[in-house]
């Protein structure tokens, strides 16, 4: 197993930003572009302004309500897990609305999948620079965030020319396939709590386990009749030393210590998930 110590902490968390540069990236990009397929959404369906106008108001009511859930689940699970499953969201709701025939399916395929998609990308997106950049995250989260600025310019320009080549089909399905590479940020974002404080952890409960073992095989014969403390009860236990307390007491604060952590990283995560609710629907708010 490999194991990643702080200098593979701080190697990596560069590809971490570069990872949520791209999120954002895709999450500004995706949403900016709904005015174009609005237009061409008009075009293919025989509806109403006013009711393919659902299809891009949905995804905001979404993201107002599944932003804390997604909060929840990334202190749970972690920014991989949930990106990952944010990911297949986008990727399977634009291919399937490639294929869409009906306004009603749009609501599904469009609106509830993409919607779902980009929120619960983006929230994790934020936590996982705060575990890796915890002395410059000012810096980090404004670098990541240039990342869905630049998906506002950008994104429109290449829907909108991949439509007139390929038609709006086309273009969505190769939005799609940019849109998968959202697995690879996925993989990149490496838990820091699972590769640092556990494996500590583990050091102290080995070392532990270590003397125990050394005491089980302790030879009463050759430590005298005098040397009661390393004698064995009818129940075969052997009382703990000076030596094992303190290991013990250093694992259980260790623990403490991790289940301290845990919360706090999971309040910080409830904070970022609201405010970023807010970040989201106004920076990415799209008029029709």
């Amino acid at each position: 197993m490999t194991k990643t110590g702080p200098q593979d902490i701080t190697r990596r968390r560069w590809l971490v930003l570069a990872s949520c540069f791209f999120v954002h990236f895709i999450c500004g990009g995706g949403m900016s572009a709904n005015g174009i397929y609005m237009v061409e959404f008009l075009k293919t369906f025989d509806e109403s302004a006013e009711t393919l106008s659902w299809v891009f108001t949905i995804p905001w009511l979404i993201t107002a309500l599944i932003t804390p859930v997604t909060g929840y689940f990334t202190s749970v699970y972690g920014a991989r897990k949930v990106v990952a499953v944010g990911a297949t969201f986008i990727v399977v709701g634009m291919v399937t609305t490639a294929f869409t025939d009906s306004v009603h399916l749009l609501y599904l395929t469009f609106s509830v999948s993409l919607g779902t998609g980009f929120t619960v990308i983006y929230i994790p997106s934020l936590s996982i620079i705060a575990e890796y950049f915890t002395d410059r995250y000012a810096f980090a989260n404004g670098m990541a965030t240039v990342g869905g600025g630049l998906g506002n310019i950008i994104f429109p320009l290449l829907v909108q020319t991949l439509i007139e080549i390929y038609g709006w089909h086309g273009a969505i399905l190769i939005t799609a396939g940019l849109s998968a590479n959202v697995f690879v940020c996925a993989l990149i974002m490496k838990p820091v709590t699972k590769t640092t404080e556990k494996r500590k952890v583990k050091t102290l409960e080995m070392q532990y386990n270590i003397h125990s073992e050394e005491v089980s095989a302790f030879d009463i014969t050759e430590s005298g009749p005098h040397d009661s403390s390393r004698v064995k009860n009818l129940d075969g236990f052997v009382p703990l030393q000076d030596d094992d307390r303190t290991t013990e007491n250093a694992i259980n604060h260790e623990h403490d210590g991790r289940r301290a952590y845990s919360n706090k990283k999971q309040g910080e995560t409830y904070a970022l998930s609201f405010i970023a609710c807010g970040e989201f629907i106004s920076v990415h708010d799209t008029h029709v």
